[in-house]
């Protein structure tokens, strides 16, 4: 996942500003290979793979549910 604008690497970083060039990016913006890209909660840490099409968590939001 490369900034479009500038060709910086925008892994691990937060969505927002490239830190290179200051165009804006979401991940939403680009298509992975379906499995191959881990996304991580940032309440509770857990890891989910992108299993869509565009390679983009399925579904798109989860529900909280308490035990």
């Amino acid at each position: 996942m490369k900034c479009p604008k500038c060709d910086y690497s925008l892994w691990n970083i937060t969505p927002g500003p490239c830190p290179e060039c200051g165009h804006l990016f979401q991940p939403s913006d680009f298509d992975f290979k379906p499995g191959a890209v881990a996304f991580t909660c940032g309440s509770c840490a857990q890891t989910y793979f992108g299993s869509s099409r565009r390679g983009h968590l399925e579904p798109k939001t989860f529900t909280l549910r308490l035990l």
